[in-house]
């Protein structure tokens, strides 16, 4: 095996197909300025674009039942929406073309998102690209990725300099593995092949064109573990049968035993709980083998209208989750609004600064607590037909969750005056701020539950903006910083009697699962389509053998990789079928610099 590019990990797995190469032209770019003379025309050839474009995107929505994909869709069909009603004026009042107008109109909202300073800019800036990019495709007829690729009759890996979600999307049946050179472990692009679980790593620039020649049609693997682009040689041939049989047997088993319950070898249980965004994505969670919901993101519910959801609207929904999960036990996070998810009738604030701004229980308390109060009323009030529980995010502040503690007390009261029924929920809080962490010996009193959001936390760490891709790199959830953060805190609130929830992205991460036990956690919360592959390693894992050397190993690492070549050391002890995927840990020859 010849490594010959090594980048960040997107996606994990691994991945085994013929390579094609797409070395794509900007769209955007490529269009020239254009005036007409016949309005309506430019006009027509506009919303005939728009009317292929929604038809396409319906098309979809009706076939697919991914609430990643979905999100994406709407979204997409909004922005189109936009798009074109802007463009319509350029081309009415300047006598634009239809690309032009496009053009003009697209790059005006990438400018007022850079100046924004919204947190997740890369993410909508590739939205707004990739509609734009669509429109215009449609109208001068030019071939679309999709269009290459769609009549494969195996799956490909594919290596392009960026990809849009779309056209994730439209390749999700062909689609073996993927590998660009740019993007970000936030974009919709990689939210989407993790939905789609197809392993995903970004290489360094410049890549594609030093090493294409050589890869062309030719069989590569993606290593969606180390990051790694690897071009096995002749003698590897064999190997690789027994490889792809390895990773088709165990996709098979993680689906067959999803049922099983998540217990280590030496008696360890974990609560498996599912992160939810709708119903729909409720109706996955007992499917793969979920025990409930430990994120129960609101913010579904405020999207798309004027005004915010109402104390009755907010618990009828909150009844038909617990009716679809059969009763099982849902954690509630009150809306995390503000930063990277504007909501117009909130009337917030541009900010400098949005992630670090007004976002989460800052606003609610600040600004909106008529939201928050309804929020908690509906939670009390389902509560008495279900399990339910309620946490606040982005807390900074034992101060916060007091403000939070006196407000919940209040309604209790006004339910008492009244005889309104209602019943006991867990009260919790999201641990995404070191600020919290580091006093967590000061919160463990007030709170029955934490909840470790990794992804900010990380974020806030590292001081690495996780959807800049220039500082990619630090953005890590295994980087020791992290890891002892987590320890430390999870240490604490155990000492005292607080239950805590891992919800992050690290939680569905198979590597980081015997560090998340050996902490000792009571419960992970992750994407559905995540949930038979955690439970399997979890029944393979003994924890006695490996917390020992983990603690060690926080204390006394030589290497920021000690710990994740550690974890996947034991990854391969707990699942014998492992030892056949030598390329993924075995010795690889010295990588041929691109």
């Amino acid at each position: 095996m010849i490594i010959l590019a090594k980048g960040i990990p997107i996606n994990s797995g691994i991945a085994i197909g013929t390579v094609k190469i797409w070395e794509r032209d900007d769209v955007l770019t490529s269009i020239q300025e254009c005036k007409t003379n016949n309005i309506n025309n430019e006009i027509n050839i506009i919303n005939n674009a728009l009317n292929s474009l929604k038809n396409k995107i319906n098309i979809l929505l009706r076939n697919l039942n991914i609430k990643e994909i979905a999100d994406i869709l709407n979204a997409h069909l909004q922005i189109a929406q936009s798009i074109v009603e802007e463009a319509i004026n350029e081309i009415t009042d300047n006598n634009d073309c239809a690309t032009s107008a496009i053009k003009h109109v697209t790059m005006k909202y990438i400018h007022e998102l850079q100046e924004s300073g919204s947190e997740l800019i890369g993410m909508r800036i590739d939205d707004i690209i990739d509609v734009s990019s669509q429109l215009i495709s449609l109208i001068l007829n030019k071939q679309l990725l999709y269009d290459l690729y769609i009549t494969e009759d195996k799956k490909i890996i594919l290596i392009t300099n960026y990809i849009m979600p779309s056209e994730v999307i439209l390749l999700r049946n062909v689609l073996e593995g993927l590998v660009t050179e740019h993007g970000g472990a936030t974009s919709h692009s990689a939210i989407l092949t993790r939905s789609l679980n197809v392993p995903y790593i970004i290489v360094p620039v410049n890549t594609i064109k030093a090493i294409a020649k050589l890869i062309t049609n030719k069989i590569l693997i993606i290593d969606g573990f180390k990051g790694l682009l690897i071009l096995p040689e002749e003698k590897d041939s064999s190997s690789l049968t027994r490889i792809i049989n390895s990773i088709d047997t165990l996709n098979a088993q993680f689906y067959d035993e999803r049922m099983n319950p998540a217990m280590t070898i030496d008696g360890k249980h974990v609560n498996i709980l599912a992160n939810v965004g709708n119903i729909e994505d409720a109706r996955l969670v007992l499917e793969y083998g979920g025990e409930g919901i430990g994120l129960l993101r609101l913010e579904f519910m405020y999207m798309n209208r004027k005004s915010p959801p109402n104390e009755e609207e907010l618990f009828n929904t909150l009844m038909r989750m617990s009716k679809v999960i059969n009763g099982n036990e849902i954690i509630v996070r009150a809306l995390d609004a503000g930063g990277d998810k504007p909501i117009p009738y909130l009337n917030i604030t541009k900010e400098n600064n949005p992630f670090l701004g007004l976002r989460g229980i800052r606003l609610l308390l600040r600004e909106h607590q008529e939201i928050l109060i309804n929020e908690i009323k509906a939670v009390l009030k389902a509560s008495a037909f279900g399990k339910f529980g309620f946490m606040i995010p982005m807390v900074s502040s034992v101060n916060e969750i007091i403000e939070t503690k006196k407000i919940m007390r209040e309604i209790i009261e006004e339910f008492d005056r009244n005889n309104i029924k209602y019943g006991k929920i867990l009260f919790g809080i999201m641990v995404e701020v070191p600020s919290i962490a580091l006093i967590i010996d000061k919160v463990v009193n007030h709170i029955d539950f934490i909840s470790l959001g990794t992804n900010d936390l990380t974020q806030y760490i590292m001081a690495a903006d996780r959807s800049n891709e220039k500082v990619q790199y630090l953005y890590d959830e295994l980087n020791p910083s992290v890891l002892r953060l987590i320890y430390n805190t999870v240490n604490v609130a155990k000492q005292h009697g607080v239950r805590v929830d891992v919800c992050g992205e690290i939680a569905g991460n198979e590597i980081a699962l015997p560090i998340l036990l050996s902490f000792n956690v009571d419960a992970l919360s992750m994407n559905p389509v995540s949930i038979p592959k955690i439970k399997y390693i979890i029944r393979r894992l003994r924890i006695s053998d490996i917390k020992s050397h983990i603690i060690k190993l926080l204390e006394n690492f030589n290497d920021e990789n000690d710990i994740k070549n550690f974890l996947i050391t034991m990854l391969i002890k707990a699942i014998p079928q492992f030892n056949d995927l030598m390329i993924i840990y075995g010795n690889y020859e010295h990588p041929q610099q691109p």
